[in-house]
């Protein structure tokens, strides 16, 4: 008969083998709403891990960028670095991260902009709403200890207290701080715990580049892939600090709001909601950038007319004409309400598409501030502004009776080409914001931001 297995005993010695594999087990708290999920839009109950390694990776691939790359034309270099820890398709990571936490609740930050724009206004899926998670557990297992343990742990404190986790990490959701420091990468999570953003970047950095012996200092404009934001230069690459004393909700809102055309008209060119925007350059802060608008077309007179004409059919189909004949209160005039989307798209031949681009801006609320991380990079946006076109919608009074959809070569828009009368006065305002080469726009659109957010 075989002798009996000691289930205890066998317990034990695996979990002695875990335990000596184990580099940090960090607990984090909540700060902002969690609002990661499924491909269906649900919000998950659970922190998931790839997450957590998908962003941890691409923040040192901007790390590895700025101090490091020898060639910015391309992720590759910073991939084929990061790979070595964190693995590829090819090759295993020397890095295990498990995540575990408490069960949410509700959040209350239910009426910021980013979820009014999601939901449509329609809040009752509570299944698709942000939740709070305050106990989050995180363990990083190595096969062996070894000197880059000090950047996996810190690169991960300072990925989920500053760059966030899951949908609208850009924007403020997702943040975690840590509630105890592990030895390992303690002097970064100090940093933290104290509130000296600053001094965490700089810890980090410091770090990075003395384990890896990195001396280099790209610049943002010679590259064509972001690169993690300075600590210590006052440029516009480098890390801003706002103070905003309010809650925070109050923070994720004034950030949300700081990023919104409607903002930009009223604060930086004095403009009216309804004036037309094309001379404002928002898809420097992140796309898609699209707004649903509704027109006034008198019975009697409504034209529409497209520029340029070649796409016709095209922009039609973004426009549709409600056939039912409404009354006006104030003036009685009979009208027919025609909807359509404006925004950014990507002009190929004689048809147009949806076009994406991660934010180089990422804000975050932290304690008693709002930060901004500015992960620029030019010579990337060089290349793809050339096939960007704005689609606007201008008319001849509050009931239409011609509405002219203009679309423009967003080129042509940083010249002041093609702008009308009215645009060009209103774009004069602000010269710095509306006209010039995409370098100095990036940088007066990033200084903006300091300006755009409002803490009250």
């Amino acid at each position: 008969m075989s002798e009996k297995i000691n289930l205890a005993k066998l317990e034990t010695e695996v979990n002695k083998l875990v335990e000596q594999r184990l580099v940090a087990r960090i607990k984090f708290k909540g700060v902002t709403p969690w609002w990661g999920g499924d491909y269906e839009g649900k919000t998950s109950n659970h922190v998931d891990e790839d997450e957590i390694v998908g962003r941890l990776r691409w923040f040192l691939r901007t790390v590895y960028n700025r101090f490091c790359a020898k060639n910015l034309n391309s992720y590759a270099e910073a991939e084929q670095f990061v790979s070595k820890y964190l693995g590829s398709t090819n090759s295993k990571s020397l890095y295990v991260i498990r995540t575990s936490n408490a069960t949410p609740t509700r959040s209350n930050c239910t009426d910021l902009p980013r979820i009014t724009l999601f939901t449509q206004g329609k809040r009752d899926n509570l299944n698709c709403m942000p939740v709070n998670i305050q106990g989050l557990i995180v363990e990083i297992y190595g096969s062996k200890k070894m000197q880059f343990d000090e950047i996996i742990v810190g690169s991960l404190i300072i990925t989920l207290a500053f760059l966030g986790v899951g949908k609208g990490a850009n924007r403020g959701f997702g943040r975690f701080i840590p509630e105890n420091c592990p030895e390992i990468a303690k002097s970064i999570c100090n940093k933290v715990l104290q509130g000296d953003v600053i001094g965490t970047f700089k810890e980090f950095y410091d770090i990075f580049r003395r384990i890896t012996d990195c001396n280099r200092n790209n610049a943002w404009y010679e590259s064509a892939v972001p690169l993690a934001p300075l600590a210590e230069v006052n440029s516009a690459d480098s890390i801003k600090v706002i103070p905003c004393n309010t809650s925070v909700c109050d923070q994720m809102r004034a950030i949300q709001k700081a990023v919104m055309k409607a903002t930009l008209k009223v604060s930086a060119f004095k403009a009216k909601i309804t004036d037309e925007g094309g001379y404002i350059h928002t898809f420097i802060i992140g796309l898609p950038r699209h707004s649903e608008v509704t027109f006034k077309t008198d019975v009697k007179g409504h034209t529409l007319q497209i520029h340029p004409q070649n796409l016709n059919n095209i922009i039609t189909r973004h426009f549709q004409l409600d056939n039912n004949i409404r009354i006006d209160k104030k003036s009685g005039s009979r009208y027919r309400p025609l909807r359509g989307i404006t925004g950014y798209y990507e002009l190929k031949g004689n048809d147009i598409s949806d076009i994406r681009r991660q934010s180089m801006h990422i804000l975050s609320p932290f304690k008693d501030k709002i930060v901004i991380l500015p992960f620029l990079s030019l010579l990337d946006h060089e290349t793809e502004v050339r096939n960007i076109v704005h689609i606007g919608v201008h008319t001849n009074g509050k009931i239409a009776t011609q509405v002219n959809v203009l679309v423009r070569p967003v080129t042509n828009l940083m010249s002041g080409t093609g702008l009308t009368n009215h645009e060009m006065q209103l774009a004069s305002r602000n010269s710095a914001l509306a006209f010039g080469n995409l370098r100095q726009l990036i940088e007066n659109y990033t200084n903006a931001l300091q300006k755009m957010i409002r803490c009250s």
